[in-house]
């Protein structure tokens, strides 16, 4: 499927530049593991179209993929900071955040996310999962 996506989406390239359609395209790649070729794309697009939340946060998930977690963090605020009342970039954040450690800025990413959309994809599940080790964080410290 990704490979018909990734050949529509080229064919729309070659009949028109659009920022969109190479968000998408960024998109497929990052679902393909295609990080670098998505980071090329997305680092044109963020001059581009600065204000793109889509853009950012995509970014922010190649720049996961890199382990270049401060860029990361950036990307995904400046995503939250655009389209504060899509819960992606939040849970994206939450996700970042518990695979650091950071599990008090987990629960609270995590929180802003289910505001925003409470049946978000695997959102109940990265919930239970800091709850879960905040609980036994709490055990060991006592």
């Amino acid at each position: 499927h990704y490979q018909d996506a990734e050949s529509w989406y080229k064919r729309s390239l070659a009949e028109k530049r659009n920022a969109p359609v190479l968000n998408a395209l960024a998109s497929v790649y990052i679902k393909q593991g295609k990080y670098h070729k998505a980071y090329g794309i997305l680092k044109r697009l963020r001059k581009e179209t600065p204000a793109s939340a889509d853009v950012w946060n995509n970014s922010g998930a190649v720049f996961v993929h890199f382990n270049k977690t401060q860029d990361a963090i950036r990307s995904f605020q400046t995503a939250i900071d655009l389209a504060v009342y899509d819960a992606t970039a939040y849970y994206n954040l939450a996700l970042l955040y518990f695979r650091e450690g950071n599990l008090v800025s987990a629960q609270e990413m995590a929180r802003k996310a289910i505001e925003r959309d409470p049946l978000l994809p695997q959102l109940q599940d990265l919930v239970k999962k800091i709850e879960k080790k905040m609980t036994k964080s709490e055990t060991f410290n006592e």
